[in-house]
């Protein structure tokens, strides 16, 4: 996930990003993120009459750095299944198609 970013232009460090989906709770996000006591505002709202959206959240010890909201067609990075939607920068990633729209990437 580390190269899919520098390969991107961005060199920052990280350690966590989370992918804030929409109605996440402040606290949970903190404890994805490894912060302590943050306050948030500006979430993605739990909203089934709105366009859905949510937000990639780059933290580096503890500390939010970068945010890049998505929209259902800017996601360009999902984590199946029920866990944490947490990846790392040595998380390894695999394309997927989609023969209805722009392929994504996600954990191998």
């Amino acid at each position: 996930m580390g190269d899919v970013f520098a390969g991107s232009g961005w060199h920052d460090t990280w350690d966590v990003m989370v992918l804030a989906n929409e109605g996440i709770e402040p606290d949970r996000l903190n404890r994805l993120g490894g912060a302590t006591d943050l306050c948030w505002f500006g979430l993605p709202p739990a909203d089934f009459d709105r366009w859905v959206w949510g937000l990639y959240i780059f933290f580096r010890d503890g500390q939010p750095i970068r945010a890049v909201r998505w929209e259902p067609h800017t996601k360009l990075i999902r984590i199946p299944g029920p866990g944490d939607q947490v990846l790392h920068p040595d998380t390894v990633m695999a394309p997927m198609a989609n023969p209805y729209g722009d392929p994504w990437l996600q954990p191998a």
